[in-house]
């Protein structure tokens, strides 16, 4: 019994092999296209020629299910490109994309989305990106 009990747990941990992501591993994700990141995660877009890992939330005061407030709040997630460039994405309408090289990079949402008296743990969080091609006018003379 044991023995059928140990090999039924290599069996499923072999075939969710793809799913799982180590910190230290990138995905790759598609341009158009939604993708998920968990703080530590990194993903390569367009065959390595953007990088950039989910690093942290450093601020999240949106306003808690549950909870009456003045205004919706906002949370802040920081992107890293490299170690010395970071930027930071907001959930707030207007803050939530950058440009980055030729891609312009959209937060699309953050979750888990807070409860009143319940803490967020870093490693919960799990933002949802997406990526387009833009394309730059030049100037003419």
């Amino acid at each position: 019994m044991k023995k059928v009990l140990l090999l039924l747990i290599v069996i499923i941990s072999v075939s969710c092999k793809d799913e799982i992501v180590s910190p230290n591993e990138t995905k790759t994700a598609e341009l158009n296209k939604p993708f998920e990141l968990k703080v530590g995660e990194s993903v390569s877009l367009e065959m390595g020629k953007v990088n950039f890992t989910f690093e942290s939330v450093p601020a999240d005061s949106r306003c808690p299910t549950g909870a009456i407030c003045r205004w919706a709040g906002d949370a802040t997630v920081v992107i890293k490109f490299s170690e010395e460039f970071r930027d930071s994405l907001h959930t707030n309408v207007g803050q939530s994309g950058l440009i980055a090289d030729t891609y312009y990079i959209a937060l699309l949402s953050l979750s888990p989305y807070p409860k009143v008296s319940e803490q967020i743990k870093a490693e919960e969080y799990i933002a949802k990106f997406e990526a387009h091609q833009v394309i730059l006018a030049k100037k003419g003379n």
